[in-house]
């Protein structure tokens, strides 16, 4: 399966982001979500997000390691030109020489494999920017778990 990683530096603590991602089971972050229908709890878990037409995206929870700040999805249906994606995501504090007068800062990594339905460039330029939009989504909702807005 071809293979592809987004990694993005958010404006927000990786507490707070990994706190949005850890819940499974809560999809309210995603603005594009329309009915959600989760079923099991834990690794095995399936979140199934409806959007606005077209299949609805099936999501399960492969596994969830919080001493680390990762887990792993797979996802199958919905509107991308994927069959079926395997993804690891991870959060991690950004470099504090980097980041020093920033404030809270942190990176999320998706490391995704996937089988696509269209060409292989279509594929990868359709999923960097979704996740890059998904990346934005976390960061708003994490900040305003903390009572901040992004870049703030």
């Amino acid at each position: 399966m071809p293979a592809l990683t987004v990694s993005k530096r958010l404006e927000t603590s990786a507490e707070a982001l990994w706190e949005v991602l850890s819940d499974f089971a809560d999809a309210s972050w995603i603005p594009v979500a329309g009915d959600v229908d989760v079923v099991g709890v834990g690794p095995g878990m399936t979140r199934t997000i409806g959007g606005s037409g077209g299949d609805p995206t099936i999501e399960t929870l492969e596994w969830i390691a919080p001493e680390k700040r990762s887990l792993a999805y797979t996802v199958t249906g919905g509107p991308l030109p994927v069959d079926r994606l395997e993804t690891v995501v991870t959060v991690a504090e950004y470099s504090a020489e980097a980041a020093v007068g920033t404030g809270q800062s942190a990176t999320v990594t998706w490391t995704i494999a996937y089988e696509t339905t269209a060409d292989d460039g279509t594929a990868r330029q359709t999923l960097d920017a979704v996740y890059h939009a998904i990346a934005g989504w976390l960061e708003e909702a994490a900040c305003a778990r903390q009572g901040s807005a992004p870049g703030a």
